[in-house]
Parts: structure tokens; C-alpha cells; sequence
């Protein structure tokens, strides 16, 4: 069961899934290198200091995703840690590869997001009724998979389970789908 939780990237899904555990009774700490915007994201959750959390949630930059995953799995061998990445396939073999603990490591990617950034738009509902991919490769023990499925019933989504190669596949079509659209409909405009 999660009763402590730490998440590391205080920006719009960092806080936003801070916001739906502390409404759920889980005490929450928020950290960010970024003060100004720590302390927005640990107003708005009610941040708390914890030691030893059960569950490190990760929400940074894709840019940085690799190097903080494996800092908390070295610095925290009692915690388990997660994170929301939208790029998988290199992370896991980093993680096998440099972390001290990689059996405390499994990745999600919640299908979630808005037309705006940072931590004075984030909401406790922004991933109520949204797909959350689970990382099939990344679960290594039961207890992980387990810590899995209460984060999504919590937070009100519904896990769909994807390898790392396929969903980093899925993800790029997605993510470039809105440009050929795009391309398409200005080309029609031009005739």
C-alpha cells in the first residue's frame, strides 16, 4: 500500500499527481532544483519532508529523466521508483545497466497533459478516465506491479500494458501525427 511518496519535477504532471494522492490521504513531498517553482507545486500539495517514501515518482524533462532515475534508485535502495518518461528503451537499459537497485525500477506513461505547463495549472482530476501505459519490461517483482495498478486505480486512469520498444513506436506516431495533419490541411489551403 502507498502512504509516502516523493516526487521529483514539480511542474504541471509532477504536481498534478502530487494534488490527486494528498486527496487521497498519501503524504506527499514535491522537489525540484528549481526553488521558485518547488515551492508553488509544495503550497499547492501541502508538501511534507519524508523519509524513506515507498514510491519516488519521477516527472522531468526527458532530457534529465535518465540521470535523476538513477540518483534516487542509488540514494534511496528502500524506495521504489517510477518514472513518467515518454521515452523508454534507452532508460531501461541505463537503469539495468547504472543503478545499484534496478529491481526497485518500473516506468509508466500516463496518456495526460494540457494545452499549458508549470505547476499553477495543474489538477487533482488530470488523469482521471486517461490511459496510463505500463512499461511491460520494466516490472522485475510482483510488489512493483502491484504499486503499479493502486497508482492508476488512484488516480483514476486504467493501465494498458506495452514492451518499451512498442511503446516508444506508438508514442512517436502519436506525437508526429498532429504535424502531417497540420502539413496536410495547409497544403489544401494553398490550392
Amino acid at each position: 500500500m502507498i502512504k509516502k511518496v516523493r516526487i521529483v519535477g514539480a511542474g504541471l504532471i509532477g504536481t498534478s499527481i502530487g494534488l490527486r494522492l494528498k486527496a487521497a490521504g498519501i503524504a506527499v513531498e514535491i522537489v525540484d532544483i528549481d526553488t521558485k517553482v518547488m515551492k508553488l507545486a509544495a503550497d499547492l500539495v501541502k508538501s511534507e519532508a519524508i523519509t524513506e517514501p515507498d514510491l519516488i515518482i519521477v516527472t522531468v524533462p526527458v532530457s534529465v529523466n535518465q540521470q535523476i532515475c538513477i540518483e534516487q534508485l542509488n540514494n534511496n535502495p528502500n524506495s521504489i521508483v517510477c518514472d513518467f518518461a515518454s521515452v523508454k528503451s534507452d532508460l531501461l537499459l541505463k537503469v539495468k545497466d547504472l543503478s545499484d537497485n534496478p529491481e526497485n525500477f518500473f516506468s509508466l506513461h500516463p496518456m495526460a497533459g494540457r494545452e499549458v505547463s508549470g505547476a499553477e495549472n495543474a489538477r487533482a482530476d488530470l488523469f482521471a478516465g486517461r490511459a496510463w501505459i505500463g512499461i511491460s519490461d520494466s516490472f522485475k517483482n510482483e510488489k512493483n506491479k502491484k504499486m503499479a495498478l493502486e497508482l492508476v486505480a488512484i488516480s483514476g486512469g486504467t493501465l494498458y500494458w506495452l514492451n518499451s520498444k512498442e511503446h516508444d513506436e506508438v508514442v512517436a506516431k502519436i506525437s508526429h501525427l498532429p504535424q502531417i495533419l497540420s502539413s496536410v490541411i495547409a497544403s489544401l489551403l494553398e490550392n
